[in-house]
């Protein structure tokens, strides 16, 4: 909702992946007749996937390593995207995909990790309303 120019937008989705937020700032963009953002870049699961399927974690996690070491900026190396590749997995009820990835992407620090081993692993933390 932007209120001092009268405009809002709403984005519905049914996957958790779904890319919202670029979607409602591009929308918005529109909308208030800014320029529009370049597109981003695609994940670095997307060559990953495929490495994985191919030839197994190892291959995958030294993938991933000669392109961050590189400086790759033909994909995007940050978190979001392996964050959003292991949801959808596990949105698909597909743990046993979601292991790699996460095998890969290894920063248990990050708090979006640890929810995603919570689900993966199936322990379940009550809600606390």
């Amino acid at each position: 909702m932007v209120l001092e120019r009268g405009v809002g937008v709403v984005v519905l989705a049914n996957s958790n992946t779904a890319p919202i937020f670029s979607l409602t700032k591009a929308a918005l963009d529109v909308l208030l007749g800014e320029d529009l953002a370049e597109p981003p870049k695609p994940p670095v699961t997307v060559p990953l996937a495929k490495m994985l399927e191919e030839a197994g974690v190892g291959p995958a996690v030294e993938l991933y390593n000669q392109l961050q070491a590189a400086g790759d900026d033909e994909f995007d190396l940050g978190q979001d995207g392996f964050s959003e590749a292991v949801w959808g997995v596990i949105e698909m009820h597909r743990t046993d995909l979601a292991w790699p990835l996460l095998k890969v992407w290894q920063h248990p620090e990050d708090d979006d990790t640890t929810a995603m081993l919570l689900q993966v692993t199936e322990v379940r933390q009550p809600w606390a309303w």
